[in-house]
């Protein structure tokens, strides 16, 4: 067992390939929507309210005020894509914020997705 004074030492190269694995979790292909979304909630939590931090709060403000602009399943997906990317970059699950989760699946209610028109064997 370790003391609080002594340190695990990890190599420099360890760390590095650490975090290319980690960098690796989003796909290349969805990398730049993800990224896209993060920074806009960044910018959001910088400017506009001067946060500092991530907690269910400031989520529970943020999701509502994106929700203005937005379908959804859209705003479902922007929930996901911010939840890996605080996930990464900050070490914050933001899954367990339940009122977060129940504003979304509040906002949901009766929303019908529109389904793409298919053609028929005849046509």
């Amino acid at each position: 067992m370790l003391s609080d004074d002594d340190e695990i030492v990890v190599p420099e190269s360890i760390i590095e390939e650490a975090n290319e694995a980690a960098e690796a979790v989003i796909l290349l292909k969805s990398k730049t929507l993800y990224e896209k979304e993060y920074t806009a909630f960044c910018t959001w939590r910088n400017k506009r309210k001067k946060a500092k931090s991530v907690n269910e709060k400031i989520i529970l403000a943020y999701i509502p005020e994106r929700s203005k602009k937005v379908k959804s399943s859209s705003l479902w997906s922007y929930y996901s894509q911010l939840k890996k990317m605080l996930a990464l970059k900050e070490k914050i699950d933001i899954g367990r914020f339940y009122q977060v989760t129940a504003f979304l699946k509040q906002h949901s209610r009766g929303y019908v997705a529109k389904k793409s028109k298919v053609f028929t064997r005849e046509e």
